[in-house]
This record gives structure tokens, sequence and C-alpha cells, in this order.
């Protein structure tokens, strides 16, 4: 029993870091946002017991820079699509002017509403396949 409460603690405490984290880097590029477009290249899945996860890699171009990166964990995807025709898709990209690092693509409803940001029409369709 102390074992099991000694990982529930560690997995409470990741867990929080990564919250605290996360929010950290949103303020920052509230702080100091700008906006360019980021292209999808590829994306992965993974199943894990009962549910999946997806995130997607990209590229995209800041004060003539290419950067490239992976978007967040898109966890409660009920069901495994075939996810290839967004390779090659658009979405917008929030970035800090200050630190070209710190970025997001937006794709879903809350991608946007955590930058306080609505949604345009055209990406509504992801709401349902990427909750």
């Amino acid at each position: 029993m102390p074992l099991f409460l000694a990982i529930l603690l560690i997995v409470i405490i990741v867990y929080i870091w990564r919250s605290k984290k996360n929010k950290s880097i949103i303020r920052k590029i509230k702080k100091d946002p700008a906006f360019t477009v980021a292209t999808i290249t590829k994306y992965r899945g993974l199943r894990y017991r009962w549910k999946n996860n997806i995130w997607f890699y990209y590229e995209c171009t800041i004060e003539n820079q290419r950067f490239k990166g992976r978007t967040k964990n898109y966890h409660k995807v009920y069901y495994m699509e075939n996810f290839k025709y967004l390779n090659g898709q658009s979405f917008p990209f929030i970035y800090c002017v200050n630190n070209h690092a710190l970025g997001r693509m937006l794709i879903t409803e809350k991608d946007f509403k955590d930058f306080e940001l609505t949604q345009p029409d055209q990406y509504r369709e992801f709401n349902k396949k990427l909750l």
C-alpha cells in the first residue's frame, strides 16, 4: 500500500508541474503574441488501453527562419482515423515574439480558447475528432 501511495503522489506532482508549465508558456505567448501559418508534415498516433493519442509534426517560418515542431498530444481521440489527409494542411500558429521556441499550433476550439481567440468556422470539424 505505501508503494501505491508513493506512485500516486508522484503522478499527481508530475501532473501539477506539467499543468503549471503549460500555463506559464501560454502566459508568455499571450504577453507578446505574433502569428504565422504552420503546415502539418506528418502525424503519429498511439493507442493505449481505452483511449487514443495523436500528435502532429509541423513546419513554419518565422522571420525567414524555418522551425519544426510537434503539437501537444490530443487525448481522447475516440477513434483512430487515418489523419493522412491533414498532411500538407496549414493551420494558424501563435508564438512569442521574444522567444520563437514558445509557440502553439491552433487546431481545436480549446487551442484557440487558451489564447482567448475565436476559432474560425473552417476548423470546427476538428473539434469532434480531436477532443
